[in-house]
């Protein structure tokens, strides 16, 4: 086979389905997820995480105004207090 051929065939998409499992002795119906197999490594090949989240928004000054006491925000460094 040639090596092109070889580099197309690396990743084999898996579809997913519905699994039957027993779970605490009842039978239960699971559904799996679609995947991406690498014939190479022989694994599977987990999806990328996903981009962006981490770090809540800031809140602006003027929404802290009008913010009644007891209500939570978050400072530019991340840090999350409690209006007083």
């Amino acid at each position: 086979m040639p090596a092109a051929e070889l580099a197309a065939r690396r990743f084999i998409p898996v579809a997913g389905g519905q699994q039957a499992i027993e779970i605490g002795g009842v039978p239960t119906t699971v559904t799996q997820p679609s995947r991406v197999f690498d014939s190479q490594r022989q694994v599977y090949v987990d999806p990328p995480a996903p981009q962006g989240g981490g770090k809540p928004a800031v809140t602006p000054r003027a929404e802290y105004k009008k913010m009644p006491k007891g209500a939570r925000y978050v400072v530019p460094d991340g840090q999350t207090y409690v209006k007083g």
